[in-house]
């Protein structure tokens, strides 16, 4: 079983921003799962991917300001980057319209 989100707020949910980390987060929470045991096997809901990659595998991953996975499911904090296929896409860090212009001048 996983979690989803369609990602749109809409008559069938007002709860929802289509981010699974805030998902989890919210699960964790309202299902008591506190220890770490339960917050790991929450990550498992919302996501496929391992939380250590390894070499040769497809760079996509976030980056979020947490002491741990498991403190990262808990905070739920925003993304300071997100990569897809190893290409920064977005988070905090992506660059803003005037930054790309810049950029590309």
């Amino acid at each position: 079983m996983h979690i989803g989100s369609d990602n749109i707020l809409d008559s069938w949910s007002p709860f929802g921003n289509g981010d699974m980390l805030s998902r989890g987060s919210r699960l964790a929470e309202a299902s008591g799962w506190v220890e770490d045991f339960w917050l790991l096997e929450t990550y498992k809901l919302i996501s496929n991917a391992p939380l250590t990659p390894k070499v040769g595998e497809r760079g996509t991953f976030s980056l979020v300001n947490a002491i741990n996975a498991m403190h990262a499911l808990a905070a739920a904090p925003p993304r300071e980057a997100v990569f897809s296929g190893g290409v920064l896409v977005g988070g905090r860090m992506f660059p803003n319209s005037r930054q790309m212009a810049a950029i590309h001048s």
